[in-house]
């Protein structure tokens, strides 16, 4: 008797508990993405962590953070096995995959960064840029206006920290990419041989987005929505702007 009482506890506890409903899983890419989310002395920081935080201890949830590589995030969210995305551009295809949270809580810049000299002008039109070839990552997506154009030759990298590293070598002469990213991963290390275009390409809304077959119901994303509002109006959305220098940043909210 006492075996089979053992045996039963083993197999018992090899299995974790089955959530209370309070927990929503997070997805996060591998690698830290400043000053979306990062790791400094040991704590999870950045401006999606302290929204998500917010909206979540606002509707009674918490979160569970989950890292993997980007792809695979996708994959895994889209299948359910993970609830959430915190930072998401949306596109046609991925309103198949997710339900994305309205509104944006960040309104970001898609930009053309060039390895100095800029091998010419630039006004903004995508057209100037067929058939050169355009350092990008693959399977990331930067704006319906990019992302539709014909006869841009994608040269695709895995990361964005591959890619801002080739461009900064030379290996790439041209590259896009998130403004708010370049601001926190380039300019901030003062390298002089990367420039950001002007104008900016496109403004695109950065989004927390739900897999459509995350176990989390309708009603608490619809609170999760409502309570992402409610901060959008409110100070404290405006602090933690100011606390990572995003003022430009800010949406609009209706």
């Amino acid at each position: 008797m006492r075996l089979f009482l053992l045996l039963f506890s083993l197999l018992f506890c090899s299995y974790p508990l089955a959530s209370d409903g309070t927990v929503i899983k997070v997805s996060l890419a591998e690698v830290d993405y400043a000053p979306y989310y990062f790791y400094q002395d040991g704590q999870l920081h950045g401006v999606s962590v302290d929204i998500l935080h917010r909206v979540l201890s606002d509707i009674g949830m918490s979160p569970e953070f989950v890292r993997r590589p980007w792809t695979r995030l996708l994959s895994e969210t889209s299948l359910g096995r993970q609830d959430l995305i915190m930072v998401l551009y949306k596109t046609p295809e991925r309103l198949q995959q997710f339900d994305y949270v309205t509104p944006a809580y960040l309104s970001d810049k898609i930009a053309l960064l060039c390895f100095k000299p800029c091998a010419s002008a630039f006004d903004g039109s995508l057209d100037s840029l067929s058939g050169m070839y355009i350092g990008t990552i693959r399977n990331n997506s930067y704006g319906e206006v990019f992302d539709s154009q014909p006869g841009i030759a994608r040269q695709e990298v895995e990361n964005e920290e591959l890619l801002f590293k080739l461009l900064g070598l030379g290996k790439l002469r041209y590259a896009i990419a998130s403004e708010i990213r370049f601001d926190w991963s380039v300019k901030a290390s003062n390298d002089a041989r990367i420039m950001v275009l002007s104008p900016a390409i496109d403004r695109a809304g950065i989004y927390f987005a739900f897999g459509r077959q995350s176990h989390v119901d309708k009603d608490t994303r619809q609170q999760f929505s409502l309570s992402l509002r409610q901060l959008l109006h409110s100070p404290d959305y405006l602090a933690i702007l100011d606390k990572y220098n995003m003022q430009e940043y800010r949406v609009q909210p209706d």
